[in-house]
């Protein structure tokens, strides 16, 4: 018997490949979920994180999927929606409304302002150097405790060795143009959110947050004050300011999801813990208000955004070194919402060991609940990522294509699907002898990778040392 899987013949049913085309018979989770996913750096230079989570859910599927399925109808056609943020330097896309009511003279104005407080690759590399330096410190001093002083030792001195590395290669970068613009449009996005300076860069960190907080609510055809949204029109509209203020429109009809999977990837992780934040307040806000005045309609809306914040899931955070070097930029959860991701395990934290940005979630204040007894439980349940053939720094990438990760996404998503079952984190370890083996494995890539760094500058120093021999 051929180990091939079954192929549909051209009069067979269609194959169900995506969210469009799913048929009516199809479970109703596979209808009413879907996965929301927010992007970190580089928004701008067009990545589309949801394509490559996509791409990773093909072979996810491959594997759940019964061979005999060869429609595919037993799997789900997920729906993803990017909670795109990376065009913050469009003026225009900011303030759509302001932009219109604006005059031509304003509008150029503050298009100029915009790019310049949203592309300095000068102050973009001063600022990255000077937290590159901070973070062997704020390591050894800040969490470990669990495992003794040794790992926090080893990361200290791992990331001194980073500190050294960015260095010069924010140096190599500055003298390139092609580096400069990577500087200004890329690693800027961490700089700008991190740290804004003023009034205009405040405005645009806000509208960020404001803009991911109503791409997920559209999700679940709610507004920013939890109020419904209006159908779609027909046909509908192609002004992004109307159609963010209506429901989705998916295969020409109105679609409201009821559980969402929120995945987010580094600096993304940050923003949305800091909106998640913000609507949790808001739930807490908005149910005591309609308790006060028996507006149980108002109380469904909140039960709505509580289940539909179903799963979150982040990969290669950097949210506990936010914790501890820009303490201020992360809003807290309040702690009820903090105990019941604790207790139902609803976040899920992925790290690789060789992935500087990334790490375990610890921090007491940002992500610890507390229980009747006195003890904390840590919100973020915090797994390794299985992935071995990757490097320090592009395993902070590697993410994606992690087919452990793409099938626990999924199959956390969606239970009902046939062999979720299957799909288990206790590949991912954390034993003593895989983090001591996996921290050497870093400090020596980065010693081999910082000696290439410094090549150039050795063998710059030896042509001038022999150039002044020669004239001597």
């Amino acid at each position: 018997m051929s180990d091939q899987p079954a192929r549909p013949g051209s009069y067979d049913s269609s194959v169900v490949w995506c969210y469009e085309v799913m048929p009516n018979d199809a479970p109703a989770a596979y209808r009413d979920d879907a996965i929301f996913v927010v992007h970190g750096i580089g928004g701008r230079m067009g990545g589309n994180v949801a394509v490559e989570l996509r791409h990773g859910f093909e072979n996810a599927l491959g594997a759940l999927k019964p061979p005999d399925d060869a429609s595919w109808k037993s799997v789900p056609a997920t729906y993803i929606k990017i909670g795109y943020w990376g065009n913050y330097g469009q003026f225009e896309d900011c303030f759509p409304s302001l932009y219109k009511a604006m005059n031509k003279a304003s509008r150029g104005f503050f298009n100029q302002m915009w790019q310049s407080r949203t592309d300095s690759a000068s102050s973009t590399a001063w600022w990255f150097t000077e937290q590159a330096w901070r973070l062997p410190f704020q390591t050894f001093s800040h969490g470990g405790a669990d495992q003794g002083w040794l790992f926090p030792f080893l990361r200290a001195v791992t990331y001194l060795e980073v500190a050294l590395f960015t260095t010069f290669a924010l140096l190599y970068m500055l003298l390139a143009k092609a580096g400069r613009q990577i500087l200004g449009l890329v690693v800027g996005d961490v700089n700008f959110y991190l740290a804004p300076q003023g009034p205009i860069e405040s405005a645009i960190v806000q509208n960020i947050d404001r803009r991911v907080r109503d791409l997920f609510l559209q999700m679940i055809g709610l507004d920013s004050d939890f109020n419904d949204l209006a159908k779609p029109g027909i046909p509908p509209t192609d002004d992004p300011l109307l159609s963010a203020k209506q429901q989705l429109d998916v295969g020409g009809r109105p679609q409201v999801f009821k559980r969402i999977t929120w995945v987010a990837h580094s600096l993304g992780t940050v923003v949305s813990y800091n909106v998640i934040s913000d609507l949790l307040h808001q739930c807490e806000s908005l149910e005591k208000k309609a308790a006060e005045e028996n507006n149980y309609l108002l109380l469904g809306r909140v039960r709505r955004v509580e289940e539909g914040i179903s799963r979150f899931i982040t990969l290669g955070s950097p949210l506990q070194k936010m914790a501890a070097l820009f303490p201020g930029v992360l809003r807290p959860w309040p702690p009820k919402y903090l105990k019941q991701f604790a207790d139902e395990k609803k976040w899920i934290n992925f790290y690789h060991i060789l992935d500087p940005v990334s790490g375990v979630l610890r921090d007491p204040e940002c992500f610890a609940a507390k229980n009747e007894d006195g003890s904390e439980a840590l919100a973020p349940q915090t797994y390794q990522s299985p992935k071995i053939c990757t490097l320090p720094g592009l395993a902070h990438v590697s993410y994606w294509d992690t087919p452990l990760i793409s099938q626990y996404i999924i199959a956390a998503t969606f239970p009902c699907m046939p062999n979720a079952d299957r799909v288990s984190l206790t590949h991912c370890p954390r034993s003593w002898f895989i983090l001591f083996l996996w921290h050497s494995v870093m400090l020596i890539s980065l010693v081999v990778f910082l000696s290439l760094a410094l090549l150039p500058i050795g063998l710059l120093a030896e042509l001038a040392y022999q150039v002044v021999l020669h004239f001597h």
